[in-house]
């Protein structure tokens, strides 16, 4: 795996001329070099992307509300006045607590920035700029909004879904699956019965299902993020932060946890094609029940 600490001399080095690149790798033991040459490493102008502060807003709210349970009213309420505002308001309803009206200096701002992000990342670990992750097909995914993830997850289970409708000889069974459906998931599933799946994926066991809407949407929620993680498992460990701290703690915590469970290249790049063929089809303004 190539190293967070790599890509980022990689790119320091592309920004100086070619001779000067030859120098400073003369300076390193030949394999590091020789790796160091293989990576395609993007080139930047200013430092601006190791403001690690901005992270802060793309991660959802609830990964802060633990830290911020944890602290004082007094300090808390430092916390609320330095996040964005769409932030502070949902923080504000889950935590009953207003942010503090105390002039915060841009100094203490970067300090409670950086201590707030220090609080949600594993210890002693640093993260990359989103910026200076390497280019992959999985990219478009750090593009996402959490709404967005959510409905490309509940078409991900589709294919689950699809599989088991297939060898459904209860036709009453799948009238009564298919009526949990919003109209562009029925279609969708029903295009997927000629699709010929390269994997199996264990049985929903639909015959078992106890007939509620709300316990078969759950199920396919998660197999939904069963798929997810297996297309992203082979990326770079701060590619999964960014995807999963875009989620929700729930989510994030629970493809974490199915990442640990090992998948092969072939299934994982399989899934991240069928991913890349939904993305244009997602539709954040859609309030979609799946």
């Amino acid at each position: 795996m190539i190293l967070s600490k790599d890509i980022v001399l990689k790119s320091f080095i592309n920004r100086c001329k070619e001779e000067k690149q030859e120098a400073l790798y003369r300076f390193l033991p030949d394999k590091v070099a020789k790796d160091l040459h293989s990576i395609k490493a993007p080139v930047f102008s200013s430092d601006k992307s190791f403001d690690l502060s901005s992270v802060l807003q793309h991660v959802h709210y609830s990964y802060f509300i633990p830290t911020i349970k944890s602290l004082t009213k007094q300090e808390s309420k430092l916390f609320l006045a330095i996040l964005q505002k769409d932030t502070t308001d949902k923080l504000k309803k889950v935590l009953s607590i207003t942010p503090s009206k105390k002039k915060i200096s841009s100094h203490g701002k970067e300090f409670l920035h950086l201590l707030l992000l220090q609080s949600i990342l594993p210890k002693d670990d640093a993260l990359l700029p989103k910026e200076y992750l390497l280019k992959t097909s999985a990219t478009p995914l750090l593009d996402l909004t959490k709404k967005e993830l959510i409905q490309l997850i509940d078409y991900l289970a589709m294919y689950d879904l699809a599989q088991d409708c297939k060898k459904l000889i209860d036709k009453e069974l799948l009238e009564r699956v298919f009526s949990c459906l919003s109209r562009e998931r029925k279609k969708f599933v029903q295009g997927l019965f000629s699709h010929k799946e390269p994997f199996s994926s264990p049985p929903l066991e639909l015959k078992d299902w106890d007939g509620n809407r709300t316990s078969l949407l759950l199920l396919l929620h998660k197999r939904g993020m069963n798929r997810l993680a297996k297309a992203i498992s082979f990326q770079h460990e701060d590619f999964i932060w960014y995807l999963t701290h875009t989620l929700d703690i729930g989510r994030g915590n629970f493809i974490n946890t199915l990442i640990l469970e090992k998948t092969s290249h072939t299934i994982s790049g399989i899934i991240l094609s069928h991913i890349l063929e939904l993305i244009p089809m997602l539709n954040p303004q859609r309030d979609e029940d799946i």
